[in-house]
């Protein structure tokens, strides 16, 4: 289970719970993990 973490791009963009950064809409980390998770998810349309 993910507790913390850090998203860097040259310095530290996001951190926080796993839950907390999905739940942030338009951070780097919802959209990573969105775009992996689309593969894994039913009833979702690849881009």
């Amino acid at each position: 289970m993910l507790f913390r973490a850090a998203i860097c791009d040259d310095w530290v963009v996001q951190q926080g719970s796993h839950a907390v950064l999905v739940a942030a809409e338009g951070g780097k980390y919802s959209e990573l993990w969105h775009a992996q998770a689309q593969y894994y998810t039913k009833n979702t349309t690849v881009h």
